[in-house]
């Protein structure tokens, strides 16, 4: 019978994880509202505006207990490395902010009165 090892992740590690679907969510969700909104204008520069992220977290898988915030363009939101020999994997999310202004632009002109 084969021994199956439980894998333990930490807070940290989940948030990450709960931070990263909730990322891909709100960009999937800002790319098809700017898709379908009529009032929009220059919707293939929003649309591409959502894919790179300007801030974000990043965690040491190994080192579980170690979060750090970053400043910098990253292209997509979501980065896995690994560095040879060391047998680390640094995880790296952004913070979708296009996205999320791009929401509030349509939620604003949808909300707006005549």
């Amino acid at each position: 019978m084969a021994t199956e090892r439980m894998v333990k992740m930490s807070a940290l590690q989940i948030f990450m994880v709960l931070f990263g679907f909730a990322g891909l969510l709100t960009t999937a969700w800002a790319i098809w509202a700017i898709f379908e909104s009529p009032d929009f204008q220059k919707k293939p520069l929003w649309m591409a505006g959502c894919i790179p992220s300007f801030v974000g977290l990043s965690i040491n898988f190994t080192l579980p207990n170690d979060l750090y915030f970053w400043f910098g363009i990253q292209i997509p939101f979501f980065s896995i490395t690994s560095f040879v020999g060391s047998g680390q994997w640094l995880v790296k999310l952004g913070f979708p902010i296009i996205p999320i202004i791009a929401l509030a632009e349509i939620y604003i002109k949808k909300t707006e009165v005549p």
